[in-house]
C-alpha cells in the first residue's frame, strides 16, 4: 500500500470520528434540553431575568438650623404618600421599580419638628384641635435616569411634590408645587440600588432646602405665619409639653395625633430602613 493511500485512509478514519462525536454530543444536547429539570431550570432563569428589580429608597437628613415658628401643625401622610411606588421598564434592564414613600416620611417626620415648636401626626386630615393647621404633602412624580439610559455614569433624580397647607376643618390655606433633583457620579456601582439611593439622597435634601425657604416665600403661607405668631393670636391648642415627650393628660381629639419626634429628633440624622438591593 502506498503512502498516499494510507494517508487517504488516516484522514477518512479521522473524519468519521469526529463526525460520530460531534453526532454524539448533539444527541446528548438534545436530551439534556428535553429532560424536565432542565426545563424547569431554564424556565427559572428566564423568570428570574424578567423579574423587576425593586429599590427601596433610603438616606439621612440633618434637623435644620433656623428659629422655629411658635405654631403647633399637624401632618398628614395620605396612603398614596407612604405607599408610593414608582414603576418603569427600562431596555435591556426590565422593569425597576422604586419604592419612595417610607423614605419621604423620614424626611418630614425630620423636617417638620425643626420648623415648628410642636407637631403631631395625624391619623386624618381634619377634626383634630390640638394642631392650628395640617400640613399634608403629596408626591406628584418621581423621575429617575441609569447610566445605561443617559449613556453616562450619572445616575439621576428627580421630585415633585405638591405641597397643602389646610385648616382643621379641611379649608385651604395654601397650595404650592416643590420640586428637587439630585445626582451621583456612581455610574460605576456594583449595585443600582446604591447609585440611585446616592442621588435620591441629594434629591431629598434639595426637597427639605427648597421646602424651608417655601415657608417664607409663598404669600399665603407667609400671611398665615404672621397672624398664628402674632402677638396675643393664642393657639387653638391647650398647652402640652416640650416637643419629644408626651402630654401628660391628652387632648381628647377626633382625629388621633402622634408626636413627629422623641429621641430620633434630638439626634443629628435619622437613618430610613436599609435598602432592598437590586441585582
Amino acid at each position: 500500500m502506498s503512502r498516499q493511500e494510507t494517508s487517504r485512509q488516516k484522514e477518512q478514519v479521522l473524519t468519521s470520528l469526529l463526525l460520530e462525536r460531534a453526532w454524539q454530543r448533539c444527541i446528548v444536547w438534545v436530551r439534556l434540553m428535553t429532560d424536565k429539570h432542565w426545563v424547569i431550570a431554564i424556565a427559572l432563569l428566564t423568570l428570574t431575568a424578567c423579574q423587576s428589580r425593586d429599590i427601596a429608597l433610603d438616606g439621612t437628613f440633618p434637623a435644620p438650623l433656623i428659629d422655629k415658628f411658635p405654631v403647633a401643625i399637624g401632618v398628614y401622610y395620605g396612603p398614596d404618600f407612604v405607599r408610593y411606588r414608582h414603576e418603569e421598564d427600562i431596555e435591556q434592564i426590565g422593569k425597576v421599580a422604586v419604592e419612595a414613600g417610607q423614605i419621604n416620611v423620614h424626611l418630614f417626620d425630620k423636617l417638620l419638628p425643626g420648623l415648628f415648636t410642636d407637631v403631631k401626626r395625624l391619623s386624618a386630615p381634619t377634626g383634630n384641635t390640638q394642631v392650628r393647621a395640617v400640613l399634608v404633602p403629596e408626591i406628584a412624580e418621581i423621575q429617575f435616569s441609569l447610566p445605561e439610559q443617559a449613556h453616562n455614569e450619572l445616575y439621576e433624580v428627580w421630585l415633585r411634590y405638591n405641597i397643602k397647607l389646610q385648616e382643621t376643618d379641611g379649608k385651604l390655606i395654601a397650595q404650592w408645587p416643590l420640586t428637587a433633583y439630585g445626582k451621583s457620579p456612581d455610574g460605576m456601582a456594583v449595585f443600582r440600588a446604591g447609585g440611585l439611593n446616592s442621588a435620591a439622597s441629594v434629591a431629598l435634601r434639595d426637597a427639605a432646602a427648597s421646602f424651608t425657604l417655601s415657608l417664607r416665600d409663598v404669600a399665603e403661607v407667609q400671611h398665615w405665619l404672621e397672624q398664628a405668631t402674632a402677638p396675643g393670636a393664642g393657639n387653638s391648642r391647650p398647652p402640652t409639653s416640650p416637643v419629644g415627650n408626651a402630654p401628660s393628660t391628652p387632648a381628647q381629639t377626633n382625629a388621633a395625633a402622634t408626636p413627629v419626634s422623641g429621641k430620633a429628633a434630638a439626634a443629628d440624622d435619622v437613618t430610613a430602613p436599609k435598602p432592598v438591593t437590586a441585582p
